[in-house]
């Protein structure tokens, strides 16, 4: 998922911290997101420009400030960045996941309610794990939680996340469409324009040699096609 691959450079930032000069951690990251996020650049996306403008501002602390708070808590400060991007987008009414998802999706559906609404659950699912993981790193920061509860925290979010972007969509669409066929069945039992012979057909049937009662008309010359309330799917939104 193209997704997955605009969090490369926080990812990066993130192991390279732990193992090389900040000074070079920053600079890779940076550099990363030029690369990855440069199609979202183009396209106005806010994780992509927020992701640029908070490792350009590490850069710039980098050459000036090198002893800032940032800099020293590099999974504080980097996990709250994205809470915030993620918080942002939602308060905007543009989730950052909404962007992406719109690459996949055929341009007629960017405007269902379905489509929206579950872009906002998943951009707010984000935002909570980065949220989590920002308390974790806050709470190692004052030597509240062991070392192992801290990589849980700030790990584990975000594995999370991933595997509820990747399952959520096809289980809340399919989720309202059953919903829906369940709120139509119950419209149609209580009808009384919709049962017995006024019925939906979901078939379409030929039916030849039917028995008559009475006689039909010498000069009726064609073919009877049932009308009536028939909808040939189930609706979807």
């Amino acid at each position: 998922m193209r997704i997955i691959l605009s969090f490369a450079p926080w990812i990066l930032y993130g192991i390279l911290i732990g193992y090389a000069r900040v000074e070079i951690a920053v600079i890779a990251s940076f550099v990363a997101a030029c690369i990855c996020e440069l199609k979202g650049l183009k396209k106005g996306f806010i994780l992509a420009w927020g992701t640029l403008l908070f490792f350009l501002f590490l850069l710039g602390l980098v050459f000036f400030r090198p002893d800032s708070l940032p800099l020293l808590h590099a999974s504080l400060f980097s996990n709250g960045a994205l809470a915030a991007i993620s918080l942002f987008s939602l308060a905007i009414n543009k989730p950052f996941t909404l962007q992406y998802a719109r690459e996949q999706v055929a341009k007629e559906y960017w405007v269902s309610p379905l489509f929206i609404r579950s872009n906002q659950i998943l951009t707010g699912v984000w935002a909570l794990c980065f949220c989590a993981s920002t308390i974790g790193s806050l709470l190692h920061l004052y030597a509240l939680i062991s070392n192992s509860s801290y990589q849980t925290l700030l790990w584990g979010p975000f594995a999370f996340a991933i595997i509820f972007t990747r399952r959520f969509p096809s289980w809340y669409k399919q989720h309202n469409i059953d919903q829906i066929i369940e709120r139509s069945e119950s419209v149609q039992s209580t009808n009384p324009f919709l049962q017995n012979n006024f019925a939906p057909v979901s078939q379409e049937i030929d039916a030849a040699d039917l028995p008559i009662i009475g006689e039909l008309p010498k000069d009726l010359v064609g073919i009877y096609m049932r009308n009536g309330p028939n909808p040939a799917f189930a609706p979807f939104s």
